[in-house]
């Protein structure tokens, strides 16, 4: 069992053995493809299954294992960490999550056996900008910004000032069109030479980059003010730079603008930090509904509250943060007809707190499931309607990322409920691969036009 920091990591496992040979299938939150007598199987970290303790694997491996103290998602990893069921457990990852991962051992009583591997490539930080001028980029270069916005205008620019095609990735863009972008850049005969993206380049792609050019070293929290990156955020993503047995073998990390060089290389040479605590986070079967039959008449809003202020945890774990689960429960509090049960469930689904679409799709979902209703996808089959008349590109490509994070919340909500209450999953399944075919078209059309800009002044 191979289980994944994200769904295109997976799917790209998945992928990779069946055209190899090796029988594997696979399990996400928005699909599962069984293959007949795999042996093998790929799933997102979040899926795997810990609680059948007779479904035993020969080897598991979990992947990204310092993600464990992740405040959002860390849960996940320590749940795996502590409860997958393999006779033979490879975790893979930053250094520094071995505190917690020789905690953990000691505690259950299992050898630990380290090995540490070094970069297969040389890394240089160079400690020169490019002065801010676009046009200093080069074939190679990935440009990393913080905002979506930041992203396109990057884009925008390079493309207009040197007449090279950029390809995109960012963490709003769907996995599928992610990996079509990467491709593009991979290749040498593309003609996208260069990538602007986000922190999303990470995790999970295979990338040959031969500078990483850091555009900003801050982001924005929210509505709050810019922080600052974490420097192993810094180093994660400038360790992107060369790999070993492409056409960019050695890697160069830079800094656009003269005043971020400083703090770069202050990032580069910290050492590493280990992590303090794992995260954990209450689930419904195991502490919520016990939880709940001791409160009874709390809303889930209430339960969550109450849960979150009697939990107690020892000093190598702390609880995940929730804000979205309990945004989305308070929002829930409209819909009549749901059990705390199914509440919960729905409260958990992929929406974000800042994406009023999906709030609404959510509710308008949640509503129907309540009433005993077939539930609707409620979007058009065609994906150009009703968007034609967007008012600029990115407008264009917002509208087609919004539909399919319905998609994709549709889907994932249809895995977790009775058979036929979300009846148009193929149609959703269908939709999906349409809006990812007319975001990877959206984007080179926005090249197009660009390059022309470009040609048109010289």
């Amino acid at each position: 069992m191979y289980c994944a920091p994200l769904r295109l990591l997976a799917t790209e496992v998945y992928r990779s053995l069946n055209a190899a040979g090796v029988y594997c299938s696979l399990r996400t939150g928005q699909e599962r493809r069984a293959v007949p007598f795999a042996r093998h199987s790929a799933c997102t970290v979040e899926m795997a299954d810990c609680t059948d303790s007779a479904a035993v694997v020969d080897v598991a491996i979990l992947d990204e294992i310092q993600l464990l103290a992740d405040e959002n998602r860390g849960w996940a990893w320590t749940r795996a960490l502590y409860g997958l069921p393999a006779r033979e457990l490879h975790l893979c990852g930053d250094a520094s999550a071995l505190p917690l991962v020789r905690a953990a051992a000691a505690v259950l009583g299992e050898p630990l056996e380290e090995r540490g591997y070094s970069r297969l490539t040389p890394l240089a930080a160079s400690h020169k900008s490019l002065q801010g001028d676009i046009r200093a980029v080069q074939p190679g270069d990935a440009l990393v910004a913080f905002s979506r916005r930041a992203i396109f205008e990057l884009k925008r620019d390079v493309e207009r000032a040197t007449g090279t095609r950029c390809a995109v990735v960012y963490g709003a863009l769907p996995p599928e069109a992610r990996t079509r972008q990467a491709a593009l850049f991979n290749d040498p005969e593309s003609g996208y030479d260069v990538l602007v993206a986000s922190d999303a380049i990470g995790l999970g792609l295979n990338l040959n980059i031969k500078r990483v050019v850091f555009t900003q070293l801050s982001r924005r929290e929210g509505a709050g003010e810019p922080v600052a990156l974490p420097a192993s955020l810094v180093r994660q993503i400038a360790g992107r730079a060369g790999r070993a047995g492409s056409r960019w073998p050695s890697g160069e990390v830079a800094a656009l603008h003269a005043a971020d060089v400083p703090r770069l290389l202050e990032c580069l040479a910290a050492p590493t930090v280990d992590a303090a605590a794992a995260g954990v986070l209450p689930l419904w079967e195991e502490h919520l509904a016990p939880f709940a039959e001791a409160h009874p008449g709390a809303t889930l809003p209430e339960l969550l509250d109450l849960v979150a202020g009697a939990a107690r945890v020892g000093g190598r774990f702390f609880v995940c943060r929730q804000d979205d689960v309990r945004a989305s429960a308070a929002l829930l509090e409209r819909v009549q007809g749901l059990s705390l049960a199914q509440r919960f469930l729905f409260a958990t689904a992929p929406v974000s707190l800042g994406d009023s679409d999906g709030q609404a799709a959510l509710l308008s979902f949640a509503a129907a499931y309540a009433a005993g209703e077939a539930v609707p996808l409620g979007l058009p089959s065609a994906v150009e309607a009703p968007i034609r008349g967007a008012a600029s590109p990115q407008a264009w490509l917002a509208e087609l990322e919004a539909r399919h994070a319905t998609v994709n919340l549709y889907l994932w909500l249809a895995m977790r409920t009775e058979q036929g209450a979300f009846h148009e999953a193929e149609r959703a399944q269908a939709l999906a691969l349409h809006l990812v075919a007319a975001l990877n078209a959206a984007l080179q059309r926005s090249s197009d036009a660009a390059v022309r800009t470009h040609a048109r002044r010289r």
